[in-house]
């Protein structure tokens, strides 16, 4: 979870933004021009 406006980490229990990345993430917008 990090700080939406600074990206750093945030401690547990921290209202923040989950950020994730990875191939798993992009083969689903792959050729796909509406996403």
């Amino acid at each position: 979870i990090v700080d939406p406006e600074s990206g750093d980490l945030l401690p547990i229990n921290t209202l923040g933004e989950y950020c994730t990345r990875g191939y798993h993430v992009m083969k689903e917008y792959f050729e796909m021009p509406e996403a």
